[in-house]
């Protein structure tokens, strides 16, 4: 891909001048279950690459287990947000060396990223970044135990936070035993799997069409 120059925007901070690129966000699509493989990997080539990562998960409480010195520790545990997918904010500049997805090419887990009918990379905008970020920050809230609810594979729901403009509509592909479900959504133009707490998760009683994309 070749980028397209943009003059950069000049910003002035206590008398300094600093450089500020346009960016883009791409999003990358992992092996299911390696998306902290590989965004750890592309963290680990940041000295040499100005590509900022993002993969959008939920911390989970871990059960106890003894340390070496006898103490009872938690390991911490991370699960994604969205399934096989990580988030890459690349500089849209020509700059010397700056390959991106020639990096995403070479990262462990990453089995390529979102494309459009052109095959051309399909960028996210601002307000779908937007709605991952208040996403994630929504699942990792601290809530009290939601009612246990009567769900199944196969059932027709909306996932419903404060942070979204309307419900997502999508379909129940897996009951987790930490209490999370899988759900089958309609996301950037394609369908993509979300891992989420059952309070998120409202079950559609009258439910007669597909997930519609954003």
């Amino acid at each position: 891909m070749t980028f397209t120059p943009i003059k950069p925007a000049l910003d002035t901070l206590n008398g300094a001048s600093e450089i500020h690129y346009e960016r883009r966000w791409v999003a990358l699509l992992t092996v299911p279950n390696q998306e902290q493989k590989s965004a750890t990997w592309l963290r680990r080539i940041a000295w040499r690459s100005p590509t900022e990562v993002y993969w959008p998960k939920k911390f989970v409480q871990a059960a106890s287990k003894v340390q070496q010195n006898g103490r009872q520790g938690r390991a911490p545990q991370v699960r994604p947000i969205i399934y096989g997918m990580i988030f890459a904010h690349i500089v849209n500049e020509m700059i010397e060396g700056y390959h991106p997805f020639e990096d995403f090419n070479a990262t462990p887990g990453i089995r390529g990223w979102l494309r459009n009918e052109q095959r051309a990379p399909r960028y996210i905008s601002i307000p779908e970044m937007h709605m991952v970020m208040n996403m994630e920050a929504t699942e990792n809230e601290l809530v009290a135990p939601a009612p246990e609810r009567e769900l199944k594979v196969g059932d027709n729901v909306r996932v419903t936070s404060e942070t979204l403009q309307c419900p997502l509509p999508g379909v129940i592909t897996r009951l987790n035993g930490d209490g999370s479900v899988c759900v089958d959504v309609r996301l950037f133009g394609g369908a993509f799997k979300l891992v989420l707490e059952r309070h998120h998760v409202e079950l559609e009683e009258r439910f007669d069409s597909s997930p519609e994309s954003l």
